[in-house]
């Protein structure tokens, strides 16, 4: 925290000399802006060991690897930056227009406003472009056309939907306002049916939360239907530009309230997408809720012994497992799975059972817990190392230490 809040800091001190204007005939205010931007990146590009190194190889690194998105597997924090970057399209397509403006020493009448710089709709449509090629990354990594092919139609609607609004801006005729309201659409029902239907998984069917999921972990659950509300009321504020034609080109109240607004409701995102992810991870055992005490707990006469000795109940648990695994199987659930069999087929996201589909109501239930499982698919989560083998390789090294100590005790 440390790093962004000093950022912003120096920040909050340029932009406060910009408005007092303290030389303004020694180092005129457009030049404020430069001088933010280059000292910011000296101290996060800086090679010395100093002001939280690791911090900043990590975002610089992070960086790297969205600006190459489509050659290296995705992770978590790649697929994660990359959408809190759609959220900074507004900056990015300013950013063109600040150097533009720039180079040409701020002169009236310029050409770098969106009504004439097709370089500020491109730059508005690298980080959908940027996730578009992770998508197709994932796809090529695990070879499931769902969710990876549909997420990545999504943001090609995306950068379909910031090209034409560039178009629009720059020729403004009836035919180019019909094909941005048209792919405005479909680009807002597709971005929130994927927020509250994948990112979040709410609407699952034969939920014991009405229209939510099992798994909650914020105790107040109108904060989920608050979010649901909210959310594709922030994706529809397009309709500003289509309401108001005469402010399409770029106008700052109606531009910043829209982007303004974006970076609310990615928070908001942020909150739900993190939540979901940590109630999935303690579904896969990753992470857990509340920790086992080595220790009985009285809980009244109707307790059994697994929920009074939680611990050594998970031991004795571990131990039939392992017992399982000494004698070639092991059981789940009932049913015995050869030593061979312990490590499960990949399936397919939208696989309901052995016996495939049997009615509509289970079509539901399959088709709600694909849904479901779509945003555990958004990365490529790291493997762990086998401690069994690791165990092995270093008895093997201390093994082969030994025997260099035998053919020449020097060694030792």
């Amino acid at each position: 925290m440390v790093l962004p809040a000093s950022t912003f800091l120096w920040l909050s001190i340029w932009a406060w000399l910009c408005f007092r204007d303290f030389w303004p005939d020694k180092l005129p205010t457009q030049y404020y802006s430069l001088i933010f931007l280059v000292s910011t990146l000296v101290v996060w590009l800086m090679p010395f060991q100093i002001f939280y190194p690791s911090t900043r190889k990590w975002l610089a690194v992070s960086l790297w690897r969205l600006l190459l998105s489509g050659f290296f597997p995705v992770e978590f924090r790649d697929f994660f930056i990359g959408d809190i970057v759609m959220s900074f399209t507004y900056s990015l397509s300013n950013a063109g227009m600040y150097f533009c403006l720039f180079s040409k020493n701020w002169a009236a009448g310029t050409t770098c406003d969106s009504a004439h710089s097709r370089l500020m709709g491109f730059l508005a449509a690298l980080p959908p472009i940027w996730r578009f090629n992770q998508c197709l990354r994932r796809y090529a990594d695990t070879g499931q056309w769902f969710p990876h092919l549909a997420n990545a139609g999504k943001y090609a609607s995306t950068i379909i939907y910031y090209a034409l609004l560039s178009a629009w801006r720059i020729n403004q005729n009836k035919t180019t306002e019909g094909l941005f309201i048209s792919i405005a659409v479909i680009y807002t029902a597709l971005n929130t049916f994927w927020d509250i239907f994948m990112d979040w998984s709410l609407f699952q069917v034969n939920s014991k939360y009405r229209f939510l999921r099992n798994e909650l972990a914020y105790k107040n659950h109108y904060v989920y239907y608050i979010a649901m509300i909210l959310d594709p009321i922030f994706r529809l504020l397009w309709i500003l530009y289509a309401v108001f034609p005469a402010n399409i080109q770029q106008s700052q109240t109606v531009s910043f309230f829209v982007a303004f607004t974006e970076i609310i409701r990615r928070f908001l995102w942020l909150a739900f997408r993190v939540e979901n992810e940590h109630c999935a991870n303690v579904g896969r055992s990753q992470a857990y809720k509340d920790v086992d005490l080595p220790y009985a707990i009285d809980i009244g006469p109707t307790g059994d012994g697994a929920d009074r000795y939680p611990l050594i109940n998970m031991q004795n648990n571990e131990a039939e497992r392992a017992e399982g695994q000494s004698t070639g199987a092991a059981t789940t659930g009932g049913k015995a799975i050869t030593q061979e069999g312990n490590r499960p087929r990949k399936r397919s996201i939208w696989a309901l059972s052995e016996n495939g589909w049997h009615s509509p109501s289970s079509t539901a239930v399959a088709v709600s817990q694909a849904l479901q499982r779509a945003h555990t698919q958004d990365f490529e989560r790291r493997k762990q190392p086998d401690p069994d083998l690791v165990d092995d390789d270093e008895d093997d090294e201390e093994d082969e230490d030994t025997e260099m100590a035998d053919v020449n005790p020097t060694v030792l």
